[in-house]
């Protein structure tokens, strides 16, 4: 065998400066945020959406600032901790550092409007917190044994490159008197790594014997010694958030955050290798240095909402990137959070029950007194939650509200979310506490890397119906457990105020009795068979009880006295006696 052309760089120098375009794995390293916050923040791992009244929350649900109800200022720091460890060809290296981070420094400018007002607190808020960390270094080496990068380069190029020409005109362009030749950069058939070989001398051409009398020809590389790599990567992102919450009777609380970010990344990377050919000897090295600097604005809205005034029990939700809408509209398969819109029938008892107490809802028409399902918009609902705020009656209708509307579940088709109005909505949550979740994170991931095929799509088209449904099946299942164990304990309790009478609230009317809650929240059964003084009839159209003789009538929302008649822990059932006032 002999070797031409290589012998003319024996010793090496590659140095490559890349000016890239924003790729899927850049997508992925930027989308993603740290857990980085307060520590009250990073130990609930985030999960504060309804919570509130931390610094932290301003990036996730900017209503949390509306809890505030004084000035705050608040900072935080974290460590740090990296270990490296390689080991090639025998040789072993490890890294380990500990390294501080100042992470996180806002503040909580409280102003109290008024303890009569309906705008109770106008909150402002600022707070800057590094969302990525991207430093980190890495250090690995060790005898080749023989093998060379060199030799990779040879073989990428050896599929298309097939004559000494193409080679030859390869390694002389822009050489003088080669003014005739093409760029072989621009030329997509050759490899990028293996044209920057043969124009540095690291790959040549072998001459071979076919066994057969002749000769054939090959790129070829050299052996490789030993070698090194090193990378570094510095830099992170940072969040600088503005915002303004209101506090509103208490009860609810709205917030908007105006996000900046800063992004500033760096990665060089540093190969060398020691090589030999028997009789040659020399090294290159290979470095590159990737520099990202970009900044953006996001927007951010969120609510929280305390139905029930005496009970820390609060709903939020906050609005930030329209993930489920893009999905949507490029046709993937996805999975959705849908509600759909209430039955009719269940509205008109609301109605009912609500004019009891003198509140209407209001809808775009009515026929012969039914609301169709048309007719039924969520702002609606958020109205009547308003107006009943603070009065006796709240959790009452609170509670018949929420029975009203129908329950939401997981589906791979977008029709939409009746509750939050919103048309476009899918679960996502980092920590990831929901498995469907974990399917939203693998698909926006896939699609990311650019990984998102035809096979991929049809695999999820595939399973995500069988996934929706389990999943909102066992979210069924956890809610009945979590409800029948209510009904155990309130039954438990019950039972020590055998004979005791109660003030309560008529919360249902069926055919075979009413339904009384009290303002502890237990609700227990009157049969009809035990309401004395009449024969009473179940009047379903007004939803009623009518006495026959008498014509008392028992409604929806109706105060009565009764007296705690019996428990059964095995039924989990209450039953009442009605007192005759």
């Amino acid at each position: 065998m002999k070797r031409k052309y290589m012998y003319a760089m024996a010793c090496s120098l590659m140095c490559s400066a890349q000016a890239m375009a924003q790729n899927a794995y850049d997508a992925a390293r930027y989308a993603g945020d740290e857990l980085n916050g307060t520590a009250r923040f990073v130990g609930m791992g985030g999960a504060m959406g309804a919570l509130g009244a931390d610094i932290s929350t301003i990036g996730t649900n900017p209503a949390g600032i509306g809890l505030f109800r004084g000035h705050d200022l608040s900072t935080s720091f974290g460590m740090n901790s990296t270990k490296a460890e390689s080991d090639f060809g025998g040789e072993k290296m490890n890294d380990k550092r500990n390294k501080a981070s100042f992470d996180q420094i806002g503040f909580v400018y409280s102003t109290k409007i008024g303890n009569r007002t309906t705008l109770r607190y106008l909150n402002f808020g600022f707070n800057y917190h590094k969302s990525r960390n991207f430093n980190r270094m890495f250090a690995a080496g060790g005898m080749l044994n023989g093998l060379s990068q060199t030799q990779q380069m040879a073989n990428m190029v050896g599929g298309t490159i097939f004559s000494i020409d193409e080679i030859n005109n390869i390694y002389n362009y822009g050489m003088e008197g080669h003014s005739n030749l093409s760029n072989p950069y621009n030329n997509v058939n050759y490899p990028y790594l293996g044209v920057m070989g043969i124009r540095t001398g690291l790959v040549g051409v072998g001459t071979f014997d076919d066994g057969k009398g002749g000769t054939y020809q090959l790129p070829i590389g050299w052996n490789g010694n030993s070698s090194g790599f090193r990378s570094r990567e510095e830099g992170g992102i940072n969040q600088y958030d503005f915002n303004v919450a209101f506090n509103v009777e208490d009860r609810m609380y709205f917030g908007i955050t105006l996000g900046v970010n800063d992004v500033d990344y760096t990665r060089s990377t540093y190969y060398t290798e020691d090589l030999y050919d028997g009789s040659h000897s020399g090294f290159y090295e290979l470095r590159n240095l990737y520099r990202t600097e970009g900044s953006g604005i996001n927007l951010k809205l969120g609510a929280i909402f305390r139905p029930i005034e005496e009970s820390p029990f609060r709903f939020g939700f906050a609005i930030h990137t329209p993930v489920a809408q893009h999905f949507y509209w490029q046709e993937l398969p996805f999975v959705y959070r849908v509600h759909d819109v209430p039955d009719p029938e269940r509205i008109q008892k609301l109605s009912t029950f609500i004019s009891n107490y003198g509140y209407y809802m209001k809808t775009l028409g009515r026929r012969n007194s039914k609301v169709s399902t048309e007719e039924i918009h969520p702002k609606e609902i958020q109205k009547l939650l308003q107006k009943i705020e603070g009065t006796p009656e709240e959790p009452m209708i609170a509670r018949l509200t929420l029975r009203s509307m129908k329950q939401a579940k997981y589906s791979t088709e977008c029709t939409g979310h009746f509750g939050l109005a919103c048309q476009y909505y899918c679960h996502f949550t980092s920590p990831i506490r929901r498995y469907p979740d974990l399917q939203i994170h693998r698909i926006i991931k896939e699609q990311l890397r650019g990984r998102l095929k035809a096979e991929r799509v049809e695999h999820y088209r595939d399973i995500l119906p069988e996934v929706a449904k389990h999943s909102s099946e066992m979210e069924r299942r956890a809610d009945e457990a979590e409800r029948e164990t209510d009904k155990l304990k309130k039954v438990e309790y019950m039972e020590q105020h055998i004979g005791e009478e109660y003030e309560g609230v008529i919360s249902g009317v069926t055919g075979w009795g009413l339904y009384v809650e009290l303002p502890n929240t237990v609700e227990g059964l009157i049969h009809i068979s035990t309401i004395p003084g009449d024969y009473y009839h179940y009047n379903e159209a007004a939803c009623e009880m009518v006495g026959e003789a008498t014509g008392r009538c028992f409604k929806l929302g109706m105060p009565v006295r009764i007296e705690v008649e019996d428990c059964d822990r095995f039924m989990r059932t209450i039953n009442f006696r009605l007192v005759d006032q």
